[in-house]
């Protein structure tokens, strides 16, 4: 997938994917954008995670890249 000139990893955009699915995220473009502006794109880790339902988009970020 690519966005704004980035080639965005088929991880990520599966990790967005499901976070969408689960309703943590309202739009999968925006949390890219989102990643990429704080350059997290490639930080992501893998793991299970307790993300509150109303989380912004930075602290899903935080929580899911620490």
């Amino acid at each position: 997938m690519f966005l704004n000139n980035y080639k965005i990893s088929r991880m990520v955009v599966a990790y967005t994917g499901e976070l969408y699915e689960n309703n943590i995220i309202s739009s999968k473009e925006s949390f890219i954008s989102r990643l990429i502006e704080l350059n997290a794109e490639t930080k992501i880790k893998a793991g299970t995670f307790r993300i509150p339902s109303n989380a912004s988009l930075d602290e899903v970020i935080k929580i899911v890249t620490q």
